[in-house]
């Protein structure tokens, strides 16, 4: 099977006469059957044929050269001599394997040499593609795997896993490395609604899981809602120095902070720090019938909270209250989680708050309808 063979046989699959793409490298003298292209889309069915059609080839091939060649026609009968033997037929530069690499490279290996014909895309049909028709190659099967190979173990099953997973897995044996932690200093992640994260210098510090594909010197920390770099090029080596400017929110808010990097096979991965600025809430136990705000701040429970949603544990005595931001949404649900039974609540009330760092918000606040005498724990959600 020569190049021009391989050639019509890649071509009749292609719409429209576009042959496929290969690469400067086999782009010879040699090869002057194959024209250097832009690269085709080939449907999965059309790949699909023209690897099975190239395998029989192949084989046509292989059993053909394994036949003993036929000798040349015996000379004239004469006294003790025998007719020249024929000349046997050159060999030709047969195509002895083809397969795609782990860059989805199809490669074809001859009995001269090896060439890289480069990429080859998948055209994606129905439903589930992208809108240009284009998809990378993923590997699928629900078999669970009978052996260990590499660094998939035995029961290992694949669902879209792509070929840079697969074939780093199978030959690497090692995890892909991943962030387990990303802090900024003694910031903490919630923070008051006025407050301020000061200005200057922090110590950023992490843990990597599975550095042995960590490439070097890859390590990028950006503060994303600023959209300002803080450090990049980091070995891993924390804590690592990085300069915050000042950050405050007057509303709720959340501010993230992201540490990114990339593994040996040109992947990134990433972890984000994220500080949400919040107000406070403020549950408890009042005789009163109505709160004003210095009411509201004297409540038992103060705490800062992205929701008002989740469960209370409340002392015997007095009305139940539960007072929070009016951005938080109404609630309609308190349950008593001992009985599951829903508590009667009174009217809700609108009262205004400002904090410590002189933000003023509406305050949602419920009192339970009735004066409970004991403890009860109490289920809030909307």
């Amino acid at each position: 099977m020569v190049f021009k063979d391989f050639a019509q046989l890649i071509t009749k699959y292609v719409k429209d006469n576009v042959p496929i793409l290969v690469n400067d490298a086999v782009v010879k003298s040699e090869l002057s059957i194959l024209e250097k292209v832009q690269p085709v889309i080939l449907s999965q069915e059309q790949l699909n044929g023209v690897i099975s059609d190239l395998k029989v080839q192949i084989q046509q091939i292989q059993a053909i050269e394994r036949a003993t060649p036929a000798k040349g026609q015996r000379g004239p009968r004469g006294e003790s001599i025998v007719g020249p033997r024929g000349n046997d037929g050159l060999d030709g530069n047969s195509i002895i394997d083809i397969k795609f690499d782990q860059r989805g490279h199809l490669i074809i290996t001859t009995t001269e040499k090896t060439y890289d014909l480069g990429l080859l895309r998948i055209k994606t049909g129905g439903g589930g593609g992208s809108s240009n028709g284009d998809s990378n190659f993923t590997y699928s099967n629900t078999l669970p795997m009978p052996t260990t190979v590499g660094g998939w173990s035995a029961g290992s099953t694949f669902s879209n896993i792509s070929l840079n997973e697969l074939w780093t897995t199978l030959l690497y044996a090692y995890p892909f490395p991943i962030f387990s932690l990303f802090t900024i200093g003694s910031i903490t992640t919630l923070i008051e609604v006025g407050n301020v994260i000061a200005a200057g210098n922090y110590n950023a510090n992490w843990l990597i899981d599975n550095p042995q594909m960590l490439a070097n010197n890859s390590i990028d920390i950006n503060y994303i809602t600023g959209s300002i770099q803080l450090a990049n090029n980091l070995p891993d080596s924390p804590p690592q120095s990085i300069i915050l400017p000042i950050i405050s929110f007057n509303v709720p808010t959340p501010v993230i902070f992201r540490i990114s990097a990339m593994d040996t096979t040109s992947n990134t991965f990433s972890r984000d720090f994220i500080v949400n600025f919040v107000s406070k809430i403020y549950v408890g136990e009042s005789l009163l019938t109505s709160l004003t705000e210095t009411d509201i701040k004297d409540l038992r429970i103060r705490e800062l909270a992205e929701t008002i949603d989740g469960s209370y544990d409340l002392l015997a005595g007095g009305y139940k209250w539960f007072c929070y931001p009016v951005t938080m949404g109404i609630r309609t649900e308190f349950k008593d989680l001992d009985t599951n039974y829903g508590v009667a609540m009174n009217t809700v009330e609108i009262v205004s708050v400002t904090n410590d760092y002189g933000i003023t918000e509406d305050y949602y606040c419920y009192r339970t309808f009735n004066i409970l005498g004991g403890a009860i724990s109490i289920g809030v959600s909307s």
